[in-house]
């Protein structure tokens, strides 16, 4: 995967613009700041790619048990460099508990990169971004929710529709039209779906859930 390198590469850039004099840092502001900007559409480029790979095949996941609460905080761990070079704040919050269950790590991943890229277009620089793992019986909840405005009904109604990109939301043209369909999608893979609501009539959020399977006595004897 691309995300990871370019992941190194900002992280980087952060460290050689701290090693800098604060006259240097002042004077390398701007070419920072385009190279953040180029760096933000190769990743979005990335992000792309992989959507249309995944869609076009109608592959099913590679699904494997892990435990969901690790695998999550780390790939928050990770995202939070990319959303903090981008200009926002991004919060976790899981339970502190193990839980294993049956889970294609990748598509989940893409899952949360897309929310997550919808959560920032949709908010102002500087806002935050809470995303929350929460448990009911057998039910997993993971919510990320924008300070950003409230995406009207009507274009709450086109998000899952295959290559329909919403002007109102996306400015740039950098995105495909397949986010919230892969997202769906991804639900759908493990036992779940989606909702998106306006709580509070402050912001957007988007819940995936996923079901916990049993896990096969021969996979714990194992």
């Amino acid at each position: 995967s691309f995300r990871e390198p370019l992941s190194h590469i900002m992280n980087a850039k952060s460290h050689l613009l701290s090693a800098m004099e604060p006259e240097q840092q002042q004077s390398a502001q701007s070419w920072i700041g385009q190279m953040n900007r180029h760096i933000n559409q190769m990743h979005r480029m990335v992000c792309n790619m992989t959507d249309a790979a995944q869609y076009l095949s109608n592959s099913i996941p590679r699904m494997a048990y892990h435990d969901i609460c690790a695998v999550l905080e780390e790939l928050f761990d990770r995202v939070a460099l990319l959303t903090e070079q981008a200009g926002y704040h991004l919060t976790y919050r899981g339970p502190r508990e193990a839980i294993t269950c049956l889970i294609s790590i990748e598509r989940l991943e893409r899952a949360v990169y897309n929310i997550l890229s919808n959560a920032m277009k949709n908010s102002p620089v500087g806002g935050t971004i809470e995303a929350t793992l929460t448990r009911k019986g057998s039910k997993l909840y993971l919510s990320i929710r924008d300070e950003g405005p409230s995406i009207p009904d009507h274009l709450l109604s086109n998000l899952y529709n295959r290559y329909r990109r919403q002007p109102g939301i996306e400015a740039q043209p950098f995105g495909m039209g397949l986010g919230m369909v892969l997202v769906r999608g991804t639900a759908t893979a493990h036992g779940g779906t989606v909702l998106i609501d306006r709580p509070d009539d402050r912001g957007n959020r988007v819940t995936m859930s996923l079901t916990i399977g049993n896990i096969d006595s021969r996979i714990l004897r194992s």
